[in-house]
């Protein structure tokens, strides 16, 4: 792309599978395990890791959507250096 761009933009970029990491279950969000079993070998993944504090409830809504599952990890919540790394490993893995 080559230069920032918004939320509400990146909501828009095309991908297999869409995901945005909520720090906490909420309203029909599934386990990130959940979506393993829907991936495929050569499928582009967008995941969104949110800022400290998480996504506004309106940001959300338009993931929601724009297509994207509302996810979570089975463990305490993360700092938001750290979580996008812990999501990798648990898809990659």
């Amino acid at each position: 792309i080559g230069h920032p761009i918004s939320f509400f933009e990146v909501l828009n970029i095309p991908a297999d599978i869409k995901i945005l990491l909520h720090s906490r279950k909420v309203t029909n969000s599934q386990n990130i395990r959940s979506i393993k079993t829907k991936l495929t070998e050569n499928g582009i993944i967008l995941a969104l890791v949110g800022p400290e504090g998480g996504f506004s409830s309106r940001e959300i809504q338009k993931a929601i959507e724009s297509g994207f599952t509302i996810i979570y990890l089975d463990s305490p919540i993360l700092r938001t250096e750290t979580a996008g790394i812990v999501l990798s490993a648990i898809l990659l893995y």
